[in-house]
């Protein structure tokens, strides 16, 4: 992660409050400029008293969604909403089907979406799912 470093705000509290090397105070508007990996532990306290105080340049977008495990764009800084997490094959066709349906190339929901009337028949045929089953995951995908 290197020498990036991403600006992090507390809610104003009466007190100044310290963290490793890093001092948060009326005098610096509650912010401090802090290492990625002390971002990430900030924004996953459980006090949830910490957030971004700025948009962060994408290097360090990126840099704080590795930390934290997750996709660049569920990072939400001020004034912009998290992307909602992507519904996937397993949700919608459940757990103990999604494996078959990798096996036949199906990983991704935009592709049970496309299917028509003979690929459901072909995909219920393939994974001994009945139509009817199917053909209800083809109309959640294509309500995503």
């Amino acid at each position: 992660m290197g020498d990036l470093t991403v600006r992090i705000k507390e809610q104003p509290g009466p007190y100044r409050r310290e963290l490793k090397d890093y001092v948060w105070e009326a005098a610096n508007g509650f912010t401090a400029e802090v290492d990625i990996q002390t971002a990430a532990e900030l924004l996953t306290h459980p006090s949830q008293v910490f957030s971004l105080a700025e948009r962060p340049s994408a290097a360090v977008r990126k840099a704080l969604a590795d930390a934290l495990g997750v996709k660049p764009e569920n990072i939400a800084a001020p004034g912009e909403t998290a992307a909602p997490p992507e519904t996937t094959v397993s949700q919608i066709a459940g757990g103990g089907r999604a494996p078959a349906l990798a096996e036949l190339g199906i990983t991704r929901v935009a592709q049970l979406a496309a299917l028509d009337e003979e690929g459901i028949e072909r995909l219920a045929v393939a994974t001994g799912a009945s139509r009817a089953e199917v053909k209800h995951w083809v109309e959640q995908a294509r309500n995503q």
